[in-house]
């Protein structure tokens, strides 16, 4: 099954890569990756940076995320 969203102009897409976990368009980087990063670090820029990612792409998963906890 595959499913995409697309919020802003970033994508995010839940198929067979990654078991199925929502991640970013065109990356092998899950939403919840994303989350933890920017708890880990505490701060998007530096979420950011670490994943080599654009910051809008940081707030998108935790947009994402936000609008649905139960993925």
């Amino acid at each position: 099954m595959r499913s995409r969203l697309i919020v802003e102009n970033i994508t995010i897409v839940q198929d067979d890569r990654l078991a199925g976990d929502p991640r970013l368009g065109g990356r092998r980087i899950s939403v919840l990756h994303v989350v933890t990063a920017v708890e880990d670090f505490g701060s998007v820029d530096r979420a950011a940076d670490e994943l080599r990612i654009p910051e809008e792409d940081v707030r998108e998963a935790l947009k994402y995320a936000e609008e649905h906890p139960e993925e």
